[in-house]
């Protein structure tokens, strides 16, 4: 038997994802430290008299949301490949559901390369309303936990 490989946490990331079928851009959320991807479903409860004192469940409906917790640069460093703390900023204020992409991502040559989203393994896409709201502690790094509320469903992509 084979040692098991474990995936690592810092290969996972979310992008907003743009464009059109065939022609995808994907801007990495800048900062990332780390990700949550929550898919939820509510349970509808049945306990009809003949069930023999006991509770019975439905599926009702689902829903997911994500956090993604981010060192926010500061306003001068500025990447037009990422995402911005600005850019979400304003995604909230104007009530944008952007579309993310919850993904593994290729292998970076370099620590200034921009990360891929890595085609070859599962992923995860829908749109999302956000919520960023600002941390900045005296003596330590300014940092968010940017909220994402999914709005409909949430797709799985399997490999390419």
């Amino acid at each position: 038997m084979s040692e098991r490989v474990i995936a690592h946490g810092s290969d996972f990331m979310v992008f907003e994802r743009s464009g059109t079928e065939g022609s995808y851009t994907y801007k990495p959320i800048a900062g990332q430290r780390n990700v949550s991807l929550n898919r939820e479903a509510n349970y509808r409860e049945s306990n009809a008299k003949n069930l023999g004192g006991y509770k019975d469940f439905f599926l009702g409906l689902k829903g997911w949301n994500a956090s993604v917790e981010m060192e926010i640069p500061d306003y001068d460093d500025t990447n037009a490949n990422e995402l911005s703390y600005e850019d979400l900023e304003g995604y909230e204020t104007a009530g944008t559901k952007a579309t993310w992409l919850f993904c593994w991502i290729t292998a970076m040559a370099s620590t200034s390369a921009t990360p891929a989203p890595d085609t070859t393994k599962p992923m995860w896409i829908g749109k999302g309303l956000v919520n960023c709201p600002l941390s900045a502690p005296t003596g330590d790094n300014a940092t968010t936990s940017i909220a994402i509320q999914g709005c409909l469903e949430l797709e799985r992509v399997d490999p390419t």
